[in-house]
């Protein structure tokens, strides 16, 4: 994104130019960049510079309208009442990190939640980003926004939204559109009004998103949206997700014919080893061979408590993404049981809680 600064220039200081046949004078020098990293914590104040925690920012849509490419936004825990947008298509930044500090250590906080709550905000979503290629959404809960929890659109290209609690919204929990390779990875997605997740767009669709180790659970319409009627969503990829109780619909739906004129989104698609249950999808041979048909056994879905009993039909029964290896290492430090134990086999299904002391255990 390029940004217009205004120079301030000190009262009382006269420059006078001169020059012989017709003007001079250089530009102006360029404002200095903003710091990168910038902090943001409930404490701050948006006047502040946002070098360090001691200096942090107030709100996110701050940072968020400061920084330049490939930025790192540090966010401390609490509750921020703000969505966050970039600017439209052609000016935005890219291969931004909005990360969440849940542990406090880099803010120097508490630990907590870091939240995004739109709750008389008037905002649409909790991150509403437009042409933000190569971005990072790491670890923000994001909940009761006028739309959606997280939209990603307009060529915001392999971007990354990653370890989110996004719930009761009244639209989507994650909108992807017109935007190609995006992950959606290892987030819970629960309780809200429209579909869980949707790889969509009216303009180019969004092909080749992969969708891997999320709970999506109990969305009122449907579990995961692959393309529309008018526009293909082609190449996704679809693994180890827990796909439960969706609402009205399907718990999973790829567009493609009947009828003929219906763009085909089945085309490369490629889903297994997902929990799938109540077992509907649309068309019928998108069921994966390796997909589990029965309830995934939550400790108390009804208060928010995703971890997964000892009986669960979801643990060790994933696909190991060996040819994913950097993921493998990532839920290998994580559990979803809610003990200490690691994964020692195929990696369990859905939404991965970290554990209270880091594994030490590798595996198998």
């Amino acid at each position: 994104m390029l940004y217009a600064f205004r120079r301030v220039v000190p009262w009382g200081v006269v420059f006078v130019l001169s020059a012989c046949g017709g003007g001079g004078g250089g530009a102006p020098p360029a404002a200095p960049p903003p710091p990168n990293p910038l902090y943001v914590r409930t404490s701050g104040k948006d006047t502040n510079s946002g070098a360090d925690p001691a200096n942090a920012l107030r709100t996110i849509s701050k940072a968020a309208s400061i920084v330049r490419s490939n930025y790192k936004v540090i966010v401390g825990p609490g509750t921020y009442r703000e969505g966050v947008t970039t600017p439209g298509p052609g000016v935005a930044p890219q291969g931004l990190q909005f990360l969440a500090d849940t542990s406090g250590a880099q803010t120097t906080d508490a630990p907590g939640p870091v939240v995004l709550d739109g709750a008389g905000t008037g905002d649409g979503a909790g991150f509403n980003l437009f042409n933000s290629g190569g971005t990072v959404i790491d670890g923000f809960t994001i909940t009761n926004f006028t739309d959606a929890g997280i939209v990603i659109k307009s060529g915001s290209d392999n971007l990354t939204m990653q370890n989110c609690i996004i719930f009761s919204n009244p639209g989507d929990g994650v909108r992807v559109q017109d935007s190609a390779n995006v992950l959606v990875f290892n987030n819970l997605v629960y309780g809200n009004a429209g579909t869980g997740v949707a790889l969509v767009g009216p303009t180019s669709g969004s092909p080749n998103g992969h969708v891997i180790n999320n709970t999506i659970f109990a969305n009122q319409f449907r579990g995961l949206t692959v393309g529309t009627s008018t526009r293909a969503s082609t190449g996704a990829f679809v693994r180890n997700n827990i796909i439960q109780n969706s609402g009205t619909d399907f718990s999973i739906k790829v567009f493609a014919p009947p009828p003929v004129s219906v763009p085909r989104s089945d085309v490369g698609y490629d889903a297994d080893f997902n929990l799938v249950f109540p077992a509907t999808y649309q068309p019928s041979n998108v069921e994966g061979r390796h997909d589990v048909a029965r309830d995934a056994q939550f400790v108390n879905a009804a208060v928010g408590n995703f971890h997964l009993r000892s009986s669960s039909p979801a643990i060790n029964v994933g696909d190991s993404l060996t040819t994913m290896q950097e993921l493998q290492n990532f839920l290998r430090d994580r559990t979803t049981t809610g003990g200490n134990d690691c994964d020692k086999s195929a990696l369990d299904l859905g939404y991965h809680y970290l554990p209270d002391t880091r594994c030490t255990a590798v595996g198998p």
